[in-house]
């Protein structure tokens, strides 16, 4: 999926991916009871913007946080997500790069993470349409 339908300056908080995590993939993915245990979060993003969202990307700081190595942060293609278009690379493997909300070294890239693991914090354009999607999300529990 792209982050943003056109290469155009754009920011997560109005990027096309923030607005189908939290509507369309909410109600896709979730049951209503489901819904009711997800959390919303304050996100920090880019210059110290804040958005408040429930499904969300992780950014570059949290994706090192929470996955402590590349191996870790490798991403298993789905067979859904693999028919939807997203890449699988080498075709060999079962990995696939996936974005982050962060951004690129400008605004019309967003940061990833590579099929291997690794940051590739420069990014690639946010109208790019074959990456993963990795949700993040808090639950009540």
């Amino acid at each position: 999926m792209y982050y943003h339908h056109e290469n155009i300056e754009i920011d997560w908080e109005h990027s096309d991916i923030r607005a189908w995590l939290n509507h369309d993939f909410i109600d896709l993915a979730f049951t209503m009871s489901e819904q009711k245990q997800l959390l919303v979060t304050n996100n920090i993003n880019n210059a110290g913007a804040r958005t408040r969202d429930t499904i969300f990307l992780l950014s570059v700081d949290e994706a090192g946080k929470y996955f402590h190595s590349a191996s870790d942060r490798k991403c298993e293609v789905t067979p859904y997500a693999k028919g939807k278009g997203a890449y699988v690379y080498p075709e060999n493997t079962m990995y696939g790069w996936w974005w982050l909300r962060s951004r690129g070294y400008n605004d019309r890239i967003a940061a990833l993470v590579s099929y291997g693991g690794n940051f590739f914090v420069d990014g690639l354009y946010v109208n790019v349409t074959n990456a993963s999607v990795r949700p993040a999300l808090w639950l009540n529990l």
